[in-house]
This record gives C-alpha cells, structure tokens and sequence, in this order.
C-alpha cells in the first residue's frame, strides 16, 4: 500500500508540473488560475496523505473488530430469486 501511495504521489506532481508551468508562461498571470491549480494539487496530496493514515489505522493489530452484522443474516427471497442462475 506505501507503494501504491507513493506512486500516486508522484502521478499527481508529475501531473501538476506541467500545469504550474503552462500556468506561469501564460503573459496575464491570472493569480485565480495559479490558486485554483494549486489548491487542487494540495487536496490531492492531502488524499493521498489521508490514505496513509486510514491504512496505519486498519493494520493496526491493537484495533477492535466490530462484531456488528452489515446485512441482513438470511437473504430475503427476492435476493436470492435474483442471484439464482437461469
């Protein structure tokens, strides 16, 4: 997963360097564009940080697993008519 992170991670700068670029030749710098591109680039990082915390905390051998039930402990007979083959 620190693999996969780290890749996005430089997608996203390899991305936004050419876009920093284009923005900054332009003759009007248009400070708008520069905010606007940039703030982007920030929240996609700050994703891709909140990734890393998300997964610290799901391999976390100290966690507690919830015993909640997510769905319904018997499929309802609607269910089941439509998963059956045929």
């Amino acid at each position: 997963m620190r693999l996969l992170r780290l890749l996005l991670q430089l997608l996203i700068l390899a991305l936004f360097l050419p876009i920093l670029f284009l923005i900054t030749v332009q003759r009007p710098l248009e400070l708008g564009v520069l905010v606007a591109a940039s703030g982007l680039f920030i929240f996609l990082l700050l994703l891709t940080l909140l990734l890393r915390e998300h997964t610290a905390k799901r391999i976390d051998p100290r966690r507690d697993i919830s015993s909640k039930v997510l769905g319904p402990s018997s499929p309802s007979p609607a269910a089941a008519w439509r998963c059956s083959p045929g």
